[in-house]
Formats: structure tokens, C-alpha cells, sequence
């Protein structure tokens, strides 16, 4: 069996409107594709739609409260320091 392995996604340092740029662009992407997988579940007429819904409503919850983090700083010349990873690996079945 493979191993799991882990990429760096990224590392660095950012001011307050590149930081919030960088990671709202990620959130947004994820945001967009539970939209378009919970469209192809409304249009099969599927009735499994509560689990890509409680995804978006926590990737949405998650998305506000980086934002409002950021904006607490607002005015400020703060940077910050982004290190973020995706660990992937075969599931076992």
C-alpha cells in the first residue's frame, strides 16, 4: 500500500489584503464546488443534499471568521505568516 504524503501549499509572509486575498480564493473555490455538487443533487431530484449543504454553511462560518479576523487589524501595517499543507492518501476500502 502507498503512503499518505503531504504537499506544501503555501508559505510565507503577507500583508492583511494579500493574506486575505490568497485564502479567500481557497475558500471561495471549495465554496463553488459544494454549490455545483449541490446543484447536480437538486437537478438528479437526489435527497442526500443535507450533507454537501452542512459543508457549505461550515465552509462559509469558517470563510467569515477569517475575514472578520483580518479586519480586526484593520488600519494596521500587520503582517502574517501563512503556512498551510494538503495531506492526501489512498483510503483504505
Amino acid at each position: 500500500m502507498k503512503d499518505s504524503k503531504t504537499f506544501k501549499l503555501i508559505e510565507g509572509v503577507f500583508n492583511t489584503g494579500d493574506a486575505l486575498s490568497l485564502v479567500l480564493n481557497f475558500y471561495n473555490e471549495k465554496i463553488m464546488y459544494h454549490n455545483r455538487e449541490l446543484l447536480a443533487l437538486k437537478l438528479k431530484h437526489d435527497k442526500s443534499t443535507a450533507p454537501v449543504e452542512a459543508k457549505l454553511e461550515s465552509l462559509q462560518t469558517e470563510r467569515d471568521r477569517f475575514v472578520e479576523y483580518l479586519r480586526s487589524f484593520a488600519g494596521e501595517q500587520t503582517l502574517f505568516e501563512l503556512k498551510s499543507s494538503i495531506q492526501i492518501g489512498p483510503m483504505s476500502s
